[in-house]
């Protein structure tokens, strides 16, 4: 399946089905009596509301904070940060947490083990209907207007036969994540190409344990976001 930079029209028409859909990533905290400092923290675009976990203060007086994000570019984004000194700026002493997905994040800021996280929209929703104490704060990576700059791609084998949406009928596609955003993307573009989105299977792993799985035919396709999708092309996927 040819959702990348270097195909053509009908490729294009696909990744945009695909961007609103993943154009969903936010970052969450937990909520309750209050964190573990009475000091305010900043995250992104907004600041934690109030009775929501915070940071403590360090031994140079920045407040020290764990934040946990996707392993790739999301986990990526927050570490470049880091390194060229624009939390130190805001007085923040960032440490960066890497995670499986959005799903993973979750009890990792319930249980206290990180004070911000960054999820999706089908991951809070999930949270929220169990009562989960956890809330969006921010906005977090974004897709791009123009699918050819996208982060996120769906790679094939070129052995799988899968050129189309339609042909992931019956196919084995690879998630970081099973029953979250991952699947409800993949099964609407299905249905929105007229395929029947019950006659796929998704197999559960880690972003680079998908390279392998596609090069040695465990799997058909796979979602994945970069900087794997330039080692999948790399090794051959389309």
């Amino acid at each position: 399946m040819r959702i990348t930079a270097r195909t053509g029209t009908s490729t294009r028409r696909r990744s945009r089905w695909l961007a609103p859909l993943l154009a969903a990533p936010l970052l969450l905290t937990a909520c309750g009596d209050g964190g573990t400092s009475g000091q305010e923290s900043s995250a992104g675009t907004g600041s934690p509301a109030e009775g929501t976990a915070t940071g403590t203060a360090g031994p140079t007086g920045a407040t020290e904070v764990r934040v946990a994000d996707t392993a790739g570019m999301p986990s990526a984004f927050l570490q470049y940060g880091v390194n060229e000194g624009y939390f130190d700026a805001e007085g923040l002493d960032v440490t960066v947490d890497v995670s499986i997905g959005g799903a993973a994040a979750v009890p990792a800021v319930v249980n206290g083990e990180t004070q911000f996280a960054g999820s999706n929209t089908v991951s809070a929703i999930l949270a929220a209907s169990k009562g989960l104490p956890i809330t969006i704060v921010a906005a977090g990576t974004r897709t791009m207007e123009d699918p050819e700059d996208d982060f996120a791609r769906i790679m094939a084998s070129t052995s799988s036969g899968v050129e189309e949406v339609e042909d992931l009928e019956g196919a084995t596609i690879a998630v970081n994540t099973l029953e979250n955003i991952n699947d409800v993307v993949i099964m609407t573009l299905m249905e929105d190409a007229g395929a029947d989105r019950t006659q796929v299977k998704f197999a559960e792993m880690g972003f680079s344990d998908m390279l392998p799985a596609l090069a040695n035919g465990q799997v058909d396709a796979a979602l994945l976001i970069e900087p794997f999708v330039t080692m999948a092309v790399d090794q051959g996927a389309t």
